[in-house]
């Protein structure tokens, strides 16, 4: 399990809604390859949390298709 800073959560809470901000500087510190989510208002399909944050946020389905290609 990955704690982010105080520090962390704060600057994600810049660029995103403030109750997803602990996901989004848990993802980044865990450097993660997917952020999974079905937040569509929030996360999934908003260009400025996926730029700000450097994450890959995919709907469940989305990130299936992508494994069975590798």
């Amino acid at each position: 399990m990955v704690r982010p800073t105080k520090r962390q959560v704060l600057q994600a809470a810049q660029y995103t809604d403030f109750k997803d901000a602990p996901i989004v500087a848990a993802a980044k510190r865990a450097r993660i390859d997917y952020l999974v989510s079905l937040d569509r208002r929030h996360l999934v399909g908003v260009t400025e949390v996926a730029r700000q944050s450097g994450l890959r946020i995919v709907l469940p389905g989305e990130f299936l298709e992508e494994v069975r290609k590798q």
